[in-house]
């Protein structure tokens, strides 16, 4: 089992389609049915020879130079992240 900060997660892939959600678009329900598999890290898109879009806001998730932090911050933020 893998270990992510929270602020390290930019996306997740959901449904059958494994369509691409952004923070700002996903649902509680979303984050609630995640498995490790469904997550999209801030670390992967920078990686990655992959450009990343939102299906839903059709928004790009941006490569991050210097710190990697996430592109959105999330409106669902843990208060457990601080542990």
């Amino acid at each position: 089992m893998g270990i992510y900060r929270d602020e390290e997660i930019v996306a997740l892939r959901v449904g059958e389609t494994r369509q691409v959600i952004c923070r700002d678009c996903s649902t509680p329900q979303q984050w609630t049915d995640t498995k490790e598999d469904d997550i999209i890290t801030q670390q992967s898109v920078d990686k990655k020879d992959l450009v990343y879009f939102c299906d839903t806001c059709k928004k790009r998730l941006k490569v991050q130079e210097g710190k990697r932090t996430a592109v959105q911050h999330s409106r669902l933020v843990s208060s457990k992240s601080s542990q």
